[in-house]
Order: structure tokens, then C-alpha cells, then sequence
């Protein structure tokens, strides 16, 4: 296979580092050839505390990619979720030069729209364009060629410290692999588990990690708000293991296997027998077993917590009245029983799971939502690569397709 036909996508989060492999065909067929994953050191609520931790752990899961796919991974798309990150909306205006809006008057208006005021040291790190604007009429994604006298753009934007990526990007470098694209968790898990229709009429995006909630908000196929918020399933780790006395460890293991948000569905006979995961016998004071029902109270009450945070930041956005198509959640604590019916519960309107839907690859291990970023991540890196190709064959004519359009089908081989 052609080097330049491997994707990678690489997703450090706060609990675990996933990286997922892929060949992409000339007619646009992804086909994943391997995946890898280690549990993640280094990283706090999205943030790098350490990068020796942080490149170790994303050096091993890479090292597994490279052993399943049988490939030599040398860069990837990855994610930055520092919480520091501003996502401002801003807009610019330029007067229209000549007879019929040129790429010039694009270029100015772009650059005026990214004019937007900055903390002492910060910077316009990314930028998402969400619209153009001719005397006043909005709505419009490319102008070229139309007549007016005022051309404004509207811009999303990501403000923070010149710091905010590079460490990040630093620690993959030094694990052996160069960063190709990098970009918001939110971004990417919605190229993975939103429909073009929600979309379109407009929906909010909430990935529930281990060390963040990232929220985002589309509307009419734009992005309009997003959020990272450093609080995630690591709290309730935290919870278990102070209230029963246990370490973090033992209480993360306890949370995967018996977890649930949902404390109805015990008795009081149901409980977790500490025996086997101690792999001990227990010392004075030590606790041996859990009610199942009191350990599904204190998910249920931080949880709980959680999506009131949650609900907070989109009533703060303004966005929370432009939602049509509801909230979908996606991210690894979702997957905990009864999360659905308590985050129902706690917005009162139409809620949903995203997980990311690619079929059998390799044993259907990546359809879980704690993959959903880094297969959106694929797509992503898929869609460009499409889009240099064809622009290369075609010039700009390739430029405006879109990107779950540019990538047509996944195709599921054997491992």
C-alpha cells in the first residue's frame, strides 16, 4: 500500500489513548486496518501535566496500531481539548472593489472577521467560517461571482494561548509521529454520529469524556457554539472511591463492570463482592462488599450534577431555543446504564446516544462511543485527502464538495 493512502487518527484523551488506522482507496472506500489503545498518563481534564506520562502512553498505543494494521504510522489528525481554549463568533466586513465579489474581497472580509478582541498573550488558533453576508442577505457559503456593495463574514473561532496545542503536539512528536491536522473532540464526534438532518435543522453535541464535556451546536450544517467544560467520568471515579474507601483503580474497574445512573433497578440483595478484585483478603476496617444500589446513588448524584453543568453552558449559549433535532450524547460515559434516561430527565427534551457506525471492523470494537472522536477524526482526514486529490485532477471544482458526501462508503475487511 501507498504510505500516502494510510490514515490515522489519534485521540489522547484524559482515561485512554485510541488510535485507529485505516486505507483509503481511489474511489473513496475507508477501509480500517488497525487500532490500538493504552491507558492515558499525563493528561488531566484534556490538559498535559506530563509529558513523559503523556508519550509513553501515546507510543503504545500507536506501537498496537502498527502491530494490527502491519503499517509504519509516521503522522496523524489528533484533537486538542484544553479546556483554557475560547470559542469566540465574530464577524467582518470589507466594501466590495470591483463589479462582482472576488476572492480577494473573501480574503478581507476573513481577515477583518478574525479582528476579534484578545487576552494578554492569546491567539486565533483555528477558525471555522459559518456564513457570508452580501448587503446585509446571510446565508450564503460562497459569494464569488455574486454583485453587492458590502461583503461580511461570519467566523467561529478558537482564541487561547500559543501554548494551548503545542504541548500537546509536542508529546506526539516526541512518541515518533508528526501531527498532520488537529482539532476540537466535539468537532470531530460529530463527523461520527450526527445525521446530515440534525445537522441541517440544528442540534447540540455533548461528548461526555473522562476529564471533559465538550458541547457544540450546529446549526444549517455550521458550527455556532462550543464549549469544553473540565469535569468527566474521572469525577465519578473519584466519588466511588471515596465513599467506599477504595483506590482509584479498583474504583474505575468497579464503575466499568458494575456502574449504572439508574439505583430503581437494585435491591438491596444486589451487591459487588470486593474479594476478587482485591484479590485479597480485606484488612481491619475494609469494607467487602457494595449495595449496587448505593454505589448506582452516587454515579446517579454526580452524574446528575454533570448534566445540570451541562444544561448551564447551552442556556448560556442562547443556542438552547435552536435545537430542533434535541441533544445527542456520545462518549465513553454514556455507555454507563440508565444515562439516557437520566439526562432526559435533567433537559426535558428530545435526547439520543450517538455511536459512531462503521460496521464489523475489526470485531466491531470501534462502534463503541468512546471511539466516536477519533472515527470522526478519520473521516475528517479521509474527506481531505478526497479533496486534495480531486482538487489536484480537477482544480477548484473539488473544493466545495462535503465531507460525509466526499467520503462515500466504509468497507469492512477481516482482521
Amino acid at each position: 500500500m501507498d504510505k500516502d493512502n494510510l490514515l490515522v487518527a489519534l485521540d489522547v484523551g484524559s482515561s485512554k489513548v485510541a488510535v485507529i488506522a485505516a486505507e483509503l482507496s481511489p474511489e473513496g472506500v475507508v477501509k480500517i486496518c488497525g487500532i490500538g489503545s493504552a491507558r492515558s498518563e499525563g493528561i488531566r481534564n484534556g490538559v498535559v501535566v506530563d509529558i513523559g506520562g503523556a508519550v509513553r502512553s501515546i507510543r503504545a498505543a500507536i506501537d498496537e496500531a502498527e502491530r494490527t494494521s502491519g503499517f509504519h504510522i509516521e503522522e496523524a489528525y489528533t484533537i486538542c481539548e484544553d479546556h483554557r481554549m475560547r470559542f469566540v463568533n465574530h464577524s467582518g466586513a470589507t466594501p466590495v472593489r470591483g463589479p462582482e465579489i472576488a476572492q480577494g474581497d473573501l480574503d478581507s472580509a476573513v481577515t477583518n472577521a478574525k479582528e476579534v478582541p484578545l487576552k494578554d498573550s492569546e491567539q486565533v488558533l483555528k477558525m471555522v467560517i459559518q456564513q457570508y453576508l452580501v448587503d446585509g442577505e446571510g446565508g450564503i457559503l460562497n459569494p464569488i461571482g455574486m454583485m453587492g456593495n458590502r461583503l461580511e463574514a461570519s467566523v467561529h473561532l478558537i482564541c487561547g494561548l500559543p501554548t494551548t496545542a503545542t504541548n500537546l503536539l509536542r508529546c506526539v512528536r516526541r512518541s515518533g509521529v508528526e501531527v498532520k491536522h488537529w482539532t476540537v473532540g466535539a468537532w470531530a464526534s460529530a463527523l461520527a454520529v450526527l445525521t446530515p438532518s440534525e445537522r441541517s435543522l440544528g442540534v447540540c453535541l455533548m461528548d461526555f469524556g473522562a476529564g471533559t464535556i465538550d458541547i457544540t451546536v450546529h446549526i444549517n450544517n455550521v458550527v455556532w457554539f462550543t464549549a469544553i467544560i473540565p469535569v468527566g467520568g474521572d469525577t465519578v471515579t473519584k466519588d466511588i472511591a471515596a465513599v467506599f474507601q477504595l483506590n482509584e483503580e479498583e474504583a474505575e474497574h468497579i464503575k466499568l463492570k458494575f456502574g449504572s445512573a439508574d439505583p430503581s433497578q437494585f435491591t438491596g440483595a444486589d451487591v459487588v463482592d470486593l474479594t476478587d478484585i482485591r484479590r485479597g483478603n480485606p484488612a481491619d476496617g475494609e469494607i467487602e462488599v457494595i449495595a449496587q444500589e448505593k454505589l448506582a446513588e452516587v454515579e446517579e448524584a454526580r452524574l446528575r450534577e454533570m448534566l445540570k453543568l451541562a444544561r448551564e453552558w447551552l442556556q448560556y449559549s442562547k443556542f438552547d431555543q435552536r435545537i430542533p433535532s434535541g441533544i445527542v450524547f456520545t462518549g465513553g460515559v454514556t455507555e454507563t446504564d440508565g444515562f439516557l434516561k437520566l439526562a432526559e430527565e435533567v433537559f426535558e427534551q428530545p435526547c439520543r446516544l450517538g455511536a459512531p457506525d462503521v460496521g464489523q471492523a475489526l470485531g466491531g470494537a470501534v462502534n463503541s462511543p468512546a471511539w466516536s472522536a477519533a472515527i470522526g477524526l478519520l473521516k475528517e482526514a479521509a474527506h481531505d485527502a478526497q479533496r486534495e486529490d480531486h482538487s489536484g485532477e480537477h482544480g477548484k471544482k473539488g473544493l466545495g464538495r462535503g465531507m460525509l458526501s466526499a467520503v462515500r462508503r466504509w468497507f469492512v475487511g477481516s482482521y
